[in-house]
């Protein structure tokens, strides 16, 4: 997994504001892998947002999270172990005391300035979709050692092209009260 720098996500969380998905036309809905690229905070907001990156595709997906989910997913990213099961343990364990595994998440969609997802869960032969936020999906699936997968049409809509060192946000340019990028060092 390729690791996101510490100021590649400070770029990405200051420009970080929703854009409608009407802003790009959908060009698919075949997901698309993606790797955890890191958890970070806006210097500004004091948001955390959680990136996804789409190798393939040289596309990150910036997803605003709340600090207790972004403390869960770093954990799992920096192999802590807690003395006692979070939140996310426990979803794991219940999978397993009903002999199911998780298959995978998928980002699903964006709809009214909140993105979607999905846990799909094998139980023996039976699959079954559960929804559930972004944030937990994902780390859900890090403790579970899951695949992450986006839908083209909301990566596309709403990633940001990294090109190198640089991000190009979705085609919307960045409102005029965002700070410049040459402010962030």
């Amino acid at each position: 997994m390729k690791k996101i720098s510490a100021l590649a996500v400070t770029v990405v969380l200051v420009y970080g504001l929703f854009f409608s998905v009407g802003s790009r036309p959908a060009q698919g809905s075949d997901p698309v892998p993606v790797t955890v690229g890191g958890v970070g905070t806006n210097p500004l907001t004091q948001s955390a947002a959680v990136l996804l990156y789409a190798e393939s595709e040289n596309l990150v997906l910036p997803i605003f999270i709340g600090s207790a989910e972004a403390g869960a997913i770093s954990r799992y990213l920096d192999g802590v172990r807690t003395p006692r099961p979070m939140t996310h343990d426990l979803i794991g364990n219940l999978l397993a005391v009903f002999n199911g595994s998780l298959e995978r998440v998928v980002v699903s969609d964006f709809r009214d300035s909140t993105y979607l997802a999905l846990l799909i869960i094998r139980v023996d032969e039976e699959i079954i979709r559960v929804d559930a936020r972004p944030s937990d999906a994902i780390a859900v699936a890090l403790k579970q050692g899951a695949p992450i997968v986006v839908e083209r049409k909301v990566l596309e809509a709403l990633g940001y092209l990294h090109d190198g060192d640089e991000f190009v946000p979705p085609s919307k340019p960045p409102a005029a009260e965002d700070i410049p990028p040459s402010d962030w060092i």
